[in-house]
């Protein structure tokens, strides 16, 4: 039996009011953030389009940002691959995430999670450094910090691989790795 419109509101667990007062407000917040900066609102649309394509489109979306990122690497002065690399590390955080939240599994082996612990024993390192524990001062975290977003990308990425599993046969991921070589 179907519901009236107003059942259904009224079933809500908060009241539409409150729904509306904070959307206004973030709205409002980010109207204000988007003045002092509008490069923001261009970062928060790509943002949006991007976990729209992971979440409805995961397959291709994960071989195209395999392909994209190889053609990255002839800006690495600029730092846009790491830009990349924590965009995808913060996309893929908030895949595994939600995934987690549904009640769905993650595809894990033994390999990823030997990398992810080395890559958590290899944080010690940045966590050392500005401190002192090294003896080396803080004049090297920027390279350390850098080097260690990396690593935790190539863990990432290994995940993303991972929740292909089943879905993707491997000659198919292989040729759009032979296609990321074309590309830059």
């Amino acid at each position: 039996m179907l519901k009236k419109r107003g059942d259904i509101i009224k079933s809500l667990p908060i009241q539409p009011y409150v729904a509306v007062a904070a959307i206004s407000l973030v709205c409002l917040g980010l109207s204000f953030l988007v003045f002092q900066e509008p490069m923001i609102l261009g970062l928060i649309i790509f943002s949006a389009v991007g976990v729209y394509c992971l979440l409805n489109y995961f397959t291709t979306t994960i071989l195209s940002l395999v392909v994209f990122r190889s053609s990255l690497d002839i800006f690495s002065s600029q730092g846009i691959p790491a830009l990349f690399a924590i965009g995808m590390i913060a996309i893929m955080i908030l895949y595994a995430a939600c995934k987690i939240l549904l009640g769905e599994s993650l595809q894990l082996d033994r390999f990823w999670l030997f990398l992810i612990a080395w890559v958590a024993v290899t944080s010690i390192w940045v966590v050392l450094l500005p401190i002192g524990g090294l003896g080396l001062g803080g004049a090297y975290f920027s390279e350390a910090l850098r080097e260690w977003v990396r690593l935790f990308s190539f863990a990432i990425a290994y995940l993303m691989v991972l929740q292909l599993k089943g879905r993707v046969h491997p000659v198919q991921f292989i040729n759009a790795l032979f296609l990321s070589l074309i590309v830059p």
